[in-house]
């Protein structure tokens, strides 16, 4: 193969399916480098579960495979009910095997995972190796049994700056006995500093929102849902401790009475991106009043004046459709495409906030 010039490498795989490629356990180590970079640059995340670690380790380990310095992404799933299911073990046994090659890991994502009860040390070998490139950690629909264990898992890696918990489910189990799992902490964690997008959605919402202010983390990118009554109070402190650091905010939920006493965004100048998703901001009994904590939409020109925060532009990215007549009753004084604008923040609607003049 070395008679090829490289110029036909490059043509060759130009012409070929790069994530088939990409995904091909007999990669040719004489492929040169410049060619291997640009078949690699698409790579999907890699899962390994229990219907896949065969092939995974043909893909990682195999003889002449060259794919693992490429790997960017891993995506662990659920391959057992506890530590001592037959699978689980082999995975825990595999496992150094598996990511020891991997030097270029930025997103590790746990898919009903329960990282407490990994055994054989699996979490400190994940630890060891992603620690100086790990970037993103996402947990969904993980088991576990303090925050503390969610803070101790984050603090782990310290260049994380995403961070996103879909769906925790808090486990009664007692903690596991393995000594070479992550160990709860005696103080206070450390900060993850680099720490800057936070997304959670579920019921660790509050714990999460106090590790946050008590460790005066700048968050600039946040997204929170669903937002139940209760919560409202604890949602518009975080914004206020937040101030302009915000940039991007999502927030999600139903119908939650006085919001606009709950959640203020006069604190937040520097937004640039606000996306609600199913959150009524107006309730029809209360009056349209109501709205005047986040916008005032004076006229049918699709850009709209905002007395909180304090920004010049709102422009609608999105409107709600397919709005009868029947359902603008109540809605006097607005213009038809203001009062569309009013009803669609009950399902979805995107704005960008424009720079100040």
């Amino acid at each position: 193969m070395s008679v090829f010039p490289q110029e036909l490498y490059d043509i060759v795989i130009s012409l070929c399916d790069q994530c088939s490629l990409a995904s091909c356990s007999l990669v040719c180590r004489n492929w040169v480098p410049s060619s291997r970079m640009g078949l690699f640059r698409n790579l999907r995340p890699l899962i390994i579960s229990p219907s896949s670690l065969s092939q995974v380790l043909l893909l990682v380990d195999g003889p002449v495979s060259t794919i693992s310095p490429y790997i960017t992404s891993l995506v662990l799933k659920d391959w057992g009910s506890s530590a001592a299911d037959s699978r689980s073990q082999s995975f825990y046994a595999l496992l150094p095997r598996i990511t020891g090659r991997m030097t270029a890991v930025e997103t590790l994502v746990f898919h009903g995972i329960d990282w407490e009860e990994m055994a054989d040390g699996a979490l400190n070998f994940l630890v060891f190796y992603f620690e100086n490139t790990l970037k993103t950690l996402e947990l969904r629909e993980c088991p576990y049994r303090t925050f503390n264990s969610v803070v101790d898992l984050a603090c782990s890696f310290p260049l994380l700056e995403n961070i996103s918990l879909h769906r925790l489910v808090h486990s009664s189990r007692s903690a596991p006995s393995d000594p070479r799992t992550l160990e709860p902490r005696s103080s206070p964690p450390p900060a993850a500093r680099h720490l800057r997008s936070l997304h959670a959605h579920g019921s660790i919402k509050k714990d999460l929102i106090r590790w946050i202010v008590k460790t005066n983390l700048d968050i600039e990118d946040l997204a929170l849902g669903p937002i139940l009554p209760g919560e409202a109070h604890v949602v518009g402190k975080f914004l206020k401790a937040l101030k302009s650091n915000l940039k991007r905010l999502t927030l999600s939920g139903e119908s939650i009475p006085n919001m606009h006493r709950e959640i203020s965004l006069k604190h937040n100048r520097q937004l640039t991106s606000i996306h609600f998703v199913n959150l009524m901001l107006h309730r029809r009994s209360e009056g349209l009043a109501s709205m005047d904590w986040f916008i005032h939409l004076p006229s049918c020109d699709t850009t709209f004046q905002c007395s909180e925060p304090p920004v010049q532009r709102l422009r609608a990215l999105e409107e709600c459709s397919n709005t009868g007549g029947d359902r603008l009753a109540g809605f006097e004084g607005m213009s038809r495409q203001a009062a569309i604008c009013v009803l669609g923040l009950c399902d979805v609607l995107v704005f960008h906030v424009a720079p100040q003049e």
